[in-house]
């Protein structure tokens, strides 16, 4: 009878200990997916407005860069591919592909995400 009373107070601690693995864990990581998330967005905001407004593509690379530091993620001016494509008749599409990356450390071991958003626009106005 004490055995049973024993085992089942060290699988509430291992099932305890588990959780607070699983929620320390989530507290460093969950972060990094909402500000890729929030990225994104910005990124479309770029596009929508470069699209727009004609931007020159070091002015996209610009923004892409100073909005991806801004979220704390790592983006090498090189990592920023515009391309141009005529799919309709008379709007052209606008694209810009990216690469980041951002680095977490958790209990001494360090993790470096990669992300590659894509995001598209029409260029020009309607």
């Amino acid at each position: 009878m004490l055995n049973e009373r024993g085992s089942s107070r060290v699988g509430c601690l291992l099932i305890i200990f588990v959780i607070l693995l699983i929620s320390v864990v989530g507290y460093h990581i969950g972060p990094v997916y909402l500000d890729k998330i929030a990225f994104e967005d910005a990124l479309s905001g770029i596009a929508n407005k470069a699209g727009a407004e004609a931007w020159a593509e070091k002015t996209i690379v610009e923004h892409a860069v100073s909005t991806a530091r801004s979220f704390q993620f790592n983006l090498d001016r090189r990592d920023v591919k515009i391309e141009v494509a005529s799919r309709f008749q008379s709007a052209s599409r606008l694209m810009i592909r990216v690469k980041v990356t951002r680095s977490i450390d958790v209990f001494g071991y360090r993790h470096t995400f990669q992300f590659e958003p894509e995001v598209e626009a029409l260029q020009g106005r309607l």
